[in-house]
Parts: C-alpha cells; sequence; structure tokens
C-alpha cells in the first residue's frame, strides 16, 4: 500500500470550511426536526439557513477539487 500524501494546506482549509457549514445547516435544523419550531417563519427561515450552509459547503469542495493535490 503506498502512503498517501497529506492534503495541501488550501485544501485541508477548505474541507474545514466544509464540515464547519455541514454542521452549522444541521444545527439550524435540528429545533425544527425535534419539533421545537412551530412558527412557520422561522422554520422557513432555518431551512433556507441550511440550504445557505449546504450550498457554501458544496462551493467550498468544489473548490478543494480544483487545488492541485486537493483531489483524492
Amino acid at each position: 500500500m503506498s502512503k498517501k500524501k497529506p492534503l495541501p494546506y488550501a485544501a485541508r482549509y477548505g474541507v474545514q470550511e466544509a464540515l464547519e457549514a455541514n454542521s452549522e445547516a444541521i444545527h439550524s435544523l435540528e429545533p425544527v426536526i425535534r419539533g421545537r419550531v412551530t412558527d412557520p417563519e422561522e422554520r422557513m427561515r432555518r431551512v433556507a439557513l441550511a440550504v445557505n450552509n449546504i450550498q457554501t459547503s458544496i462551493l467550498m469542495l468544489t473548490n478543494v477539487m480544483s487545488i492541485p493535490g486537493g483531489e483524492r
């Protein structure tokens, strides 16, 4: 088995940012999923925030794929 080279710093940063965006998306949706948010406007705000965070995550991971050595 060959030894894997570590990801470049920029790629590690992008992956970390994507993970944080995913975590924030889950954090904003958790009260909705558990039924603690009943106000329709607040529910939609949280869903929109989660979608925005997921979009940010996708963008960060797409950027990582364009970094030389970032694709694994």
